[in-house]
């Protein structure tokens, strides 16, 4: 079985150093963020990898790219909650 593929975007937000990632599976972008390498969200969204080439093609646009994008928008705005960051606590006990 092959490796997935996958795309990211790093960003920080209220301290915390997160990263959006479009993962390939089976011909589709699953788009999740991280933090540390560790999943603090459920599945975002998915859209398919037909969808992203035709409107590179056709539109001229990255909808992967606008996609990771809107990710990052939606934790910075607050649409996005993501769980308490963990090590929140470890460091003010520090």
């Amino acid at each position: 079985m092959g490796q997935a593929m996958y795309l990211r975007r790093r960003f920080a937000h209220e301290g915390r150093l997160l990263e959006v990632r479009a993962t390939l599976y089976s011909r589709v972008w699953h788009m999740a963020v991280f933090e540390n390498g560790v999943l603090v969200t459920d599945q975002l969204s998915r859209v398919s990898e037909h969808d992203v080439d035709f409107a590179r093609r056709k539109q001229g646009v990255d909808l992967l790219h606008d996609s990771l994008v809107e990710v990052q928008k939606d934790v910075e705005s607050g649409r996005l909650r993501l769980p308490q960051n963990p090590y929140a606590t470890e460091r003010a006990a520090s």
